[in-house]
């Protein structure tokens, strides 16, 4: 998530005990569209919506395959 946060944003961080640190003065919409955006595109299937989803690897490619509805979803590399 931190990689994700980082590019997405466009600042450094760090973590500081079990804390996300970013590097930069950014407003609470910001970090929230980013931190949703990661979880549309690394956490909920995209077919059903469902949030019951683990990452495999198939043939080289990430894939994201969701418990509930059983599809499987490429994932953009981060």
């Amino acid at each position: 998530m931190m990689k994700f946060l980082t590019k997405e944003l466009a600042t450094p961080a760090t973590i500081d005990n079990e804390r996300l640190i970013l590097n930069t003065k950014l407003s609470r919409m910001q970090v929230s569209a980013a931190f949703q955006g990661f979880v549309k595109q690394y956490v909920l299937c995209s077919v059903c919506g469902k949030p019951d989803t683990h990452f495999e690897e198939k043939k080289g490619v990430k894939v994201l395959k969701c418990e509930a509805c059983g599809a499987h979803t490429a994932i953009k590399k981060l």
